[in-house]
């Protein structure tokens, strides 16, 4: 879990992954499940000072440039995903930008799904 502390306490980020979220892993499941609650308990007992939120990345290739290149994903790794692709490291820096921003301002307790559609679709190509 990494927490990330913004100016004098106005934001708290915390992000996990949607493997859990979705449920495919039982450990992971129940695991993704405590973080979640203690995302809406946090946010109760801290605020108005801190705002939490969850982000539940999905499939981001963090790979290098090189590796990108020298073993690059299949066909089937993209269209598994409903948007068509699988994520960069950018998109999710921006949705916590976004969060960490006085425009979100007004946003804490949620949890915020960055994986292309797969939490809705819950199926993965083996």
């Amino acid at each position: 879990m990494g927490l990330t502390i913004k100016g004098l306490g106005n934001c708290l980020k915390r992000s996990s992954e949607t493997y859990g979220y979705c449920g495919s892993c039982t450990i992971k499941w129940l695991q993704e499940g405590g973080l979640e609650a203690f995302t809406h308990a946090l946010a109760i007992s801290a605020g108005p000072q801190v705002r939490v939120n969850c982000i539940h990345p999905g499939w981001i290739d963090t790979r290098s440039p090189t590796k990108q290149l020298a073993e690059p994903l299949i066909a089937a790794d993209h269209a598994q995903h409903p948007i068509g692709r699988v994520g960069i490291p950018a998109v999710i820096a921006a949705l916590t930008a976004f969060l960490l921003s006085a425009e979100a301002g007004f946003i804490t307790g949620q949890s915020w799904a960055a994986d292309g559609g797969m939490t809705r679709r819950m199926i993965y190509a083996e």
